[in-house]
């Protein structure tokens, strides 16, 4: 059945005396807004028109489709604010409104929804602090509110939330510390704060987390601590534009599985560690803007086969850029610039897929075609 172009008032009229279950009109030309009458489908489980062009708000009539079980809304033009109707949702298992333009506060009444396990809400407009009834939802796995106006300080009762895999709070403008409650959140897999407000200290347990990001907050702690507690399966850290200190320590080489650590802009020293080389699945390594010092850089880093782009920029190291870095056939990007090096292997002009290197204010790019 083609659908693209048409108003979807039209396509619920069309339904709405049937016993449809589910509802997917996914990546459409839909246009229109969502009718009142989507109360009609009163059978209706599952309801997904996500990626098309409808607008307007959201009907306060969806509240009453009570077996609904998921509802995905994404990538459309929707407005006005979330209706205090959806907490009648009930069954409501899967909740995802990302990418629209919905302002305003969520509701209390989002608390209601004890069956709810994953809540997108990304990339919309909304406001204010977040309200303490979200934390009572129990059995949440998923909770993704990046990219709003949201504000105010995290409440510790976030450790309620003890099924969460996925927590991505990243920009929006919260304040104050990271909750210690976190630190209880032993299925958390993925956790990103980044391009917030946050201050203080981590206080660190033993997370569990695959993926770690805080950058553009303003933390602060020792960046021993946040490599000693974490687990060895860590695939992604990125403590970017803080204030950490301390030296890498080389208990990084445990970290096997590691393939993104971003340190720059911190207030790290110290030797880089021999132990980095031993990070084979390491492809994003950077440094920049701290005081790490020392003769030269690892050679160790010639072993890193999986590394497409390496900044050591703007610290005090010195010495000879090791020519075993030239092995590193994967490298796309290098910069040196504002250090103390004496020299440059020539071997780095002979990596195939080299396309930007900075080695002083000047930048080099290659074109292997010619």
């Amino acid at each position: 059945m083609n659908v693209s172009g048409r108003h979807l008032g039209f396509w619920i009229c069309v339904v709405g005396a049937m016993s449809f279950v589910a509802l997917t009109f996914h990546f459409n030309r839909l246009k229109g807004t969502l009718p009142p009458e989507i109360n009609l489908l009163s059978s209706l489980v599952g309801l997904n028109l996500s990626e098309n062009i409808l607008s307007g708000s959201l009907p306060t009539e969806l509240g009453l489709v009570s077996s609904i079980e998921l509802i995905d809304l994404h990538g459309n033009n929707l407005s006005g604010q979330i209706p205090s109707e959806i907490g009648l949702m009930t069954s409501l298992s899967t909740f995802d409104i990302s990418s629209n333009n919905i302002g305003g506060r969520i509701v209390t009444q989002i608390g209601l929804l004890k069956r709810l396990v994953e809540l997108s809400m990304n990339d919309n407009d909304l406001t204010g602090a977040l309200p303490s009834e979200l934390t009572s939802l129990s059995s949440l796995t998923e909770l993704l509110l990046a990219k709003n106006r949201l504000s105010g300080t995290l409440p510790n009762s976030i450790g309620h939330l003890a099924f969460l895999e996925v927590l991505d709070m990243s920009r929006n403008s919260f304040v104050g510390t990271l909750p210690d409650a976190i630190t209880t959140l032993y299925l958390l897999d993925r956790l990103n704060f980044e391009r917030n407000f946050l201050t203080g200290t981590i206080l660190f347990g033993t997370y569990a987390f695959r993926s770690f990001d805080v950058s553009y907050n303003q933390l602060s702690g020792e960046i021993e601590s946040v490599i000693l507690n974490s687990v060895p399966y860590l695939q992604a850290l990125n403590i970017a534009n803080n204030q950490f200190r301390g030296t890498l320590p080389t208990e990084i080489g445990l970290f096997t599985d590691l393939s993104l650590l971003v340190l720059q802009n911190n207030q790290l020293g110290g030797d880089i560690p021999t132990e980095i080389g031993i990070l084979k699945s390491l492809q994003t390594f950077s440094i920049k803007s701290n005081t790490f010092f020392g003769v030269a850089i690892p050679s160790e880093l010639g072993l890193l086969q999986s590394l497409v782009n390496l900044d050591v920029s703007s610290n005090t190291l010195s010495g000879k850029i090791p020519s075993e870095i030239g092995l590193v056939q994967s490298l796309q990007t290098l910069n040196f610039r504002i250090n103390n090096f004496t020299a440059i292997p020539s071997e780095l002009g002979l990596l195939p897929e080299l396309v930007s290197y900075r080695r002083s204010t000047q930048s080099y790019f290659w074109n292997h075609s010619c």
